[in-house]
């Protein structure tokens, strides 16, 4: 792992999230940062494209070091946008209908404002209530970022389904059709699903996005992996679907990361994609705040997304994740034979594996319980640190239908020798691994630097 003084603060009294409390008690027990096997965020901060690099070292003008005037982003870069949303997602029919603008502060910085934009918009004839934002459960952190947007969240349910996880359509619809009736709503749809890391299927985002038409809600599409799957799937078009569906009078905006496609999560750069007035709408309100941020890291983007080498670069990485998947479901699937616990997916960089129980948890909070103490317990035994199978607990608590099944997140996009570095260490607590707590037999603490092959 990236020596963790280097990207955290040591000392910093505000650090909520769950992998650095993990991190600084293996630093407390002298553990060092580059023996730990970060398997978690989907970031391993040494693997960024080496052609985007050099697209910073040359390909920067120097009026890229001053302010952009135009609030949709770099305009060369917008306009390369463009041309490549409108390909790989086969806009051409609907040209007019959307518009495309630089997202300059991450994904999540500009769903916040998206959400918080659609309360200030006129009417549309929705009820007057609080609003209410239906998110994926289980899903990445859209709850926290709604809430403090002033929204009521509420989960509908992803199930499994023949091994593939994807939204229970009936209790969505549900869902839809009751909020609707009392209170503005945002759906959230997240077709390359983090954290199953399955895609939903076109059939299943069809009938989400004709049911948020036919009941007049807003739509958030969370494309951040639509660029990652593996090389034999199809990515769901959630986007191509929604022009197809959706009315010109609607909101709805989607989002796309292209830190997840390169390796540079710490660029803050994707596209955003929606009708033109609500896009208008949309960075008018941005630059009440700030004006265009990253003008270089924007015109080294802009430069690479035009070379070959990308789309090049793209493909091995959809190769080397798909490789990763397989190995390490199989290598898994070894460790408890005859028991189902791996559940690869088809794209992200992520896969699921169930922590082993004796009986199903009485809960979904009681499964997150377990959850919770297999992390920590692995992390402090052995140095590997997964991530949770849900950011969103308190709403899958709340959710029917909620998973009772204890699930881990295991980022696979790493170098293949630190992945078999965690599997072999996951392999020996497992040996030991009990389930009901207490005291257990583990194979050995784990403590070597992981050293890259020469």
């Amino acid at each position: 792992m990236q020596l963790y003084d280097d990207i955290a603060e040591s000392d910093a009294a505000l650090s909520s999230h769950p992998d650095t409390t993990l991190i600084r008690a293996l630093r407390d027990r002298g553990y060092p940062s580059n023996e730990i096997v970060y398997l978690s965020l989907g970031e391993t901060w040494d693997s960024v494209a080496p052609g985007l690099v050099d697209c910073l070292r040359t390909a920067v003008p120097r009026f890229a070091h001053g302010y952009t005037l135009s609030p949709y982003g770099l305009p060369a870069l917008r306009h390369r946008l463009h041309e490549m949303v409108t390909r790989e997602h086969e806009l051409a029919r609907h040209e007019g209908r959307y518009t495309v603008a630089v997202s300059q502060a991450g994904t999540r910085g500009t769903m916040a404002d998206f959400a918080r934009l659609l309360r200030r918009l006129p009417d549309r004839g929705s009820p007057a209530g609080t609003p209410v934002a239906l998110i994926p459960s289980p899903g990445w952190d859209y709850a926290s970022l709604l809430a403090a947007q002033g929204y009521r969240v509420l989960g509908y349910p992803i199930i499994d389904e023949g091994g593939r996880f994807g939204p229970d359509i009936e209790s969505a619809i549900d869902l839809l059709r009751s909020t609707t009736a009392h209170s503005p709503v945002l759906l959230v749809v997240n077709a390359q699903h983090n954290p199953t890391g399955w895609d939903w299927g076109p059939d299943r985002v069809t009938a989400l996005l004709r049911a948020a038409c036919s009941h007049r809600a807003n739509v958030v599409i969370d494309d951040a992996y639509y660029s990652v799957h593996d090389p034999h799937r199809q990515p769901t078009n959630a986007l191509l679907t929604q022009l197809d569906t959706a009315e010109d009078n609607t909101h709805w905006l989607a989002v796309r990361s292209l830190g997840k496609q390169y390796q540079a999560n710490g660029w803050g750069i994707g596209s955003m994609v929606g009708p033109p007035a609500t896009v208008d709408r949309l960075v008018e309100s941005t630059t009440t705040r700030s004006y265009g941020s990253a003008i270089p890291l924007q015109a080294a983007m802009s430069d690479w997304i035009e070379n070959h080498e990308s789309q090049l670069h793209t493909e091995e990485f959809r190769g080397t994740i798909a490789a990763h998947r397989l190995h390490a479901a199989t290598r898994l699937a070894e460790l408890l034979p005859g028991e189902d616990i791996v559940s690869p997916g088809d794209c992200t960089t992520y896969m699921r594996v169930a922590v082993p129980t004796r009986e199903v948890p009485e809960s979904a909070a009681a499964a997150q319980l377990i959850r919770d103490r297999f992390v920590r317990e692995l992390a402090m035994r052995t140095g590997v640190v997964l991530g949770r199978g849900s950011m969103t607990d308190a709403v899958d608590a709340e959710t029917p239908g909620a998973s009772r099944t204890a699930w881990v997140r295991m980022h696979i996009g790493v170098p293949r020798h630190v992945l078999d570095e965690g599997l072999e260490r996951i392999a020996g607590f497992l040996e030991g691994w009990n389930p009901s707590g207490g005291d257990r037999d583990v194979r050995g603490t784990y403590s070597r630097t992981i050293e890259s092959p020469t």
